[in-house]
């Protein structure tokens, strides 16, 4: 792999939603930039637990990233292609692939606080969440069509594609009523929304929410599937 294999910032902007759980910090060592994430396991048991699966997927894939515990129980993972000193996509590939198959027993208190990982932990002897939902009626204002529809697939599509609690994201307009909308969402518990409610596409639409495009307030409904 030579440096011309290394994503250009606003490239590789364009990737991290697809791996909300990464940042790109620099190297602890030199201003090489690095996708990276820290969390706090149940215990050093555990931490160590977790490593030694990520290492056996290093193994498999070729491609090995940094490792540290710290504090005993907390984990620091940096990826970056060592050869050509940054990100490539192969370190994008290689955070999603971590994020699908490495469960987590994670510290109690930083998963509540972190719900957008509760995707990848492990949650032992519980059932698994009852499907929280909602429902959602919106009222555009026909000068507004177009940005609402642009900011509505962009929420549907980064909640679709970036959101490992989320099931479904269904909407469409109404057939009697034009530029009425409908919607209906469906979450792995209600851990699910929360973490959807923390993610940049859900805060873009908020911003655009506020800017008063409706023309009759929204109607939201939540319920538990039963």
């Amino acid at each position: 792999m030579d440096p011309t294999h290394l994503l250009t910032t606003e490239t590789l902007s364009s990737h991290m939603p697809s791996i909300p759980l990464w940042s790109v910090v620099p190297h602890s060592t030199s201003a090489v930039p690095t996708l990276s994430r820290t969390f706090t396991c149940k215990n050093f048991v555990t931490a160590m637990s977790c490593m030694t699966t990520m290492g056996k997927i290093f193994e498999r894939q070729s491609h090995h990233a940094d490792l540290s515990v710290h504090s005993y129980r907390n984990v620091t993972v940096t990826i970056y292609t060592h050869s050509v000193d940054g990100v490539t996509l192969n370190d994008v590939e290689l955070a999603k692939v971590l994020d699908q198959e490495v469960k987590i027993e994670y510290s109690p208190k930083w998963l509540k606080e972190n719900a957008l990982a509760m995707g990848t932990a492990v949650v032992k002897g519980s059932k698994p969440p009852v499907e929280y939902c909602l429902n959602v009626t919106l009222y555009c204002l026909p000068t507004r069509r177009d940005e609402f529809l642009a900011c509505i697939a962009g929420n549907c599509a980064g909640t679709l594609n970036t959101e490992p609690l989320a099931i479904s994201y269904e909407w469409g307009e109404s057939e009697t009523s034009e530029n009425t909308f409908h919607f209906h969402e469906r979450y792995q518990g209600r851990e699910g929304f929360e973490a959807h409610t923390q993610t940049e596409h859900f805060k873009a639409w908020e911003q655009f929410a506020a800017t008063e495009p409706f023309s009759k307030d929204p109607e939201v409904l939540f319920f538990t599937k039963a």
